[in-house]
């Protein structure tokens, strides 16, 4: 992507040299100490803060058009992205901002997309002598849906949970439930047969975060990356979302404390530290803003113990009482990173209490300690929840945030759009506990992988667990070489493939782990993965087209 910043703010950076000079013994220093030191440093963060500029706008949506004609499409989204989030709210700027991106989405033959663009354009003071383009890009777009020219507007194959649901949570499979593990702690069990292919979560996040360099490519609030037009905060030049509802939920929840102060927390601190915050606000919010009574349930035996969200029923459950099972969550390994912890936590408090509304709320002693405190536990929890995506996102949840790390996955995630998705890699018998990667596996080891936690699954500690070699029974190593020549050519479509791959796996599934199965569970990886993309991404357009193309043929198109 184009002009990347770094993961970490230059204050932060700044405020660590300090500790290192003026603190002995920094790195075990307590969250109040790191807290009263940064107090007396605030000024580090105190970054003036970018306004909506029409000239800025100009010059970023320039930059945009010179990317546009090298053919530099996602770049020249990021660069109008960032123009229409500079634009002065209903200033022409804006609607010239959605027009170039109509013209991006046009070239990719994202129509759909392109008709919504040309819709915000027209609705936001498009310049009138410059309408004949738009309007002939607009029946250019029409004509080629009418002729068949989409993506998919419709789900092929669809990836909705294909087993039984359970009936108070109608977003998770029947038969699976949480188990307390002595290695990891939470984590999800199956307590059935499940077959290779089934589709067992379809959840949305209770929390999103976007890495600093994604914020004008991803919704600040479900996370969709590109698959919606995305619409600028009219407050602020940081965040963007990709519908109206969206925009007014973030207000609600984390924004209204976030919005005007982005540059600061950008200064201020780094991307998994901000998760505390938006945790720690969505609780307020759902305690009416008051304090004391947040302070009483987090201090009470209510709050003890370990959330088991399959206790809760989802059809009556209050968002409150979700909160109440998501704060229970518990963090089994604090490591070394908590020095990092402890600094997010630190650096948060101080910045949101001074450029914040959050000063207006917070009134005595205990109540400035139970902030500070309640920061650095929904930190730690939540770097411990986070599932991080290939789009810059991070999310927190009920329930996928159970599901554990294995180099010996048998699930595979997908985050598109709002939507957290989880399928079996391979059939899972009951007893056996849900994973997935994180990044390496071993069939597909990833040396340059970083984590926070020492891996204690089945293939990094388990002594019976072995690789095995050549014991595949006659015939399936030629099996195996035609189903990769079957799925390379260009015969079978995306169902067939994935008939054709589950019906491998299951067939071998006695024999795993083999080497000779690797290929299969690669693809069958890579092919669950891509088709809940691509049904997230045809619901995307489906949307589009709702809102923005009033043709009936359009919304029939497959």
């Amino acid at each position: 992507m184009a002009g990347k910043r770094p993961e970490t703010g230059q204050g932060i950076d700044a405020l660590i040299d300090k500790l290192k000079a003026q603190l002995p013994r920094y790195q075990e220093a307590s969250v109040k100490q790191y807290r009263d030191f940064i107090q007396k440093n605030v000024g580090l963060f105190d970054v003036p803060e970018r306004g909506k500029c029409n000239r800025k706008a100009a010059q970023l949506r320039q930059a945009g058009n010179r990317l546009y004609l090298e053919g530099n499409y996602n770049d020249a989204l990021e660069k109008f992205n960032e123009s229409i989030c500079l634009s002065e709210n209903d200033s022409d700027q804006l609607g010239m901002g959605y027009a170039n991106r109509s013209a991006v989405y046009f070239e990719k033959g994202e129509y759909e997309f392109a008709l919504a663009n040309i819709e915000l354009a027209k609705k936001h003071n498009y310049p009138h002598k410059l309408m004949p383009k738009l309007l002939a890009r607009e029946r250019n777009c029409h004509d080629r849906l009418q002729h068949g020219q989409s993506h998919g507007t419709v789900p092929f194959p669809p990836m909705d949970i294909n087993v039984d649901v359970n009936p108070k949570i109608p977003f998770v499979a029947d038969g699976i439930s949480m188990k307390i593990y002595k290695e990891f702690g939470r984590g999800l069990v199956a307590e059935e047969d499940f077959r290779a292919g089934s589709v067992i979560l379809d959840e949305k996040p209770a929390v999103v975060t976007n890495s600093l360099s994604y914020r004008y490519s991803n919704c600040s609030f479900c996370a969709a990356d590109f698959s919606y037009s995305l619409i600028p905060c009219p407050g602020c030049v940081s965040y963007m979302y990709c519908s109206e509802r969206c925009l007014q939920k973030d207000k609600r929840f984390s924004h209204r404390f976030e919005c005007g102060i982005a540059e600061k927390l950008l200064n201020a601190t780094y991307v998994s530290a901000i998760v505390g915050p938006k945790l720690f606000f969505l609780g307020l919010t759902l305690f009416g803003d008051d304090l004391d009574a947040m302070m009483e349930f987090c201090n009470g035996e209510s709050a003890k113990g370990v959330g088991d969200p399959f206790e809760l029923d989802f059809n009556v459950a209050s968002e409150l009482d979700q909160f109440k099972v998501l704060h229970k969550a518990g963090v089994y390994n604090i490591t070394v990173i908590d020095f990092y912890r402890r600094i997010g936590a630190a650096v948060n408090y101080v910045v949101f209490m001074k450029y914040s509304p959050l000063k207006e709320l917070v009134k005595t002693k205990a109540q400035r300690n139970f902030v500070l405190n309640c920061l650095l536990e929904y930190t730690r929890k939540g770097g411990a929840l986070l599932l991080n995506t290939p789009t810059g996102s991070s999310t927190v949840s009920q329930f996928g945030s159970i599901c554990n790390h294995s180099c010996d996955p048998n699930a595979v995630f997908s985050i598109q759009s709002g939507h957290i998705k989880l399928a079996l890699l391979r059939p899972v018998r009951k007893g056996e506990q849900i994973v997935v990667t994180y990044g390496p596996s071993w069939w597909q080891p990833d040396p340059n992988y970083q984590s926070s936690y020492t891996c204690k699954c089945v293939v990094c500690v388990g002594r019976k667990w072995v690789v095995k070699r050549y014991s595949l029974p006659p015939g399936a190593t030629r099996q195996g070489k035609e189903l990769q020549n079957a799925l390379l050519s260009r015969g079978p479509s995306n169902p067939e493939k994935l008939i054709l791959l589950q019906q491998y796996i299951e067939r071998y599934a006695p024999y795993h782990p083999d080497v000779q199965l690797v290929d299969g569970l690669k693809s069958f990886h890579f092919l669950l993965y891509m088709l809940m993309q691509f049904h997230q991404q045809r619901l995307d357009r489906a949307k589009a087209v709702e809102g923005s193309c009033p043709c009936c043929e359009c919304r029939r198109l497959k």
